[in-house]
């Protein structure tokens, strides 16, 4: 599965769950919101407020994936949708979509969050964080 597919079956996962919002009050696909939120917990964002400042710094780009026609949704918004979804459904829908990636995966990359993120020095051993 190249990555254009394995995009593609995400997001018609992302449209096949139920969107709780009334349809009058939505400006943003549902689709839009886990897709922003999604792309931008990958990148190391924790933050609500943090995850509408990524979806603005990298809008041309989400749009290449789907169509953000207003924009990129408020934290508020994102935190409204996030709390109506239900989580057992986003938990099977993000598992199914992640299973069907095993068979295509050949391979593993094992990605160090402490390395990635400098907390430990190339060789070193130790922590650098002092906490």
């Amino acid at each position: 599965m190249g990555e254009a597919q394995s995009m593609e079956s995400l997001i018609s996962l992302f449209e096949r769950l139920e969107d709780p919002r009334v349809e009058r009050t939505r400006d943003y696909s549902l689709a839009e919101v886990l897709f922003l939120v999604l792309a931008a917990t990958v990148s190391g964002v924790d933050f609500l407020t943090e995850v509408e400042k990524f979806g603005n710094y990298k809008l041309e780009w989400l749009r290449r994936i789907l169509p953000y026609e207003n924009g990129v949704p408020r934290h508020d918004t994102i935190g409204r949708v996030l709390g109506r979804l239900d989580p057992d459904a986003l938990e099977r829908m993000f598992a199914g979509w992640v299973e069907s990636l095993a068979g295509a995966v050949k391979g593993v990359v094992a990605i160090d969050g402490k390395t990635v993120r400098r907390a430990i020095g190339r060789g070193d051993k130790r922590s650098l964080c002092t906490w």
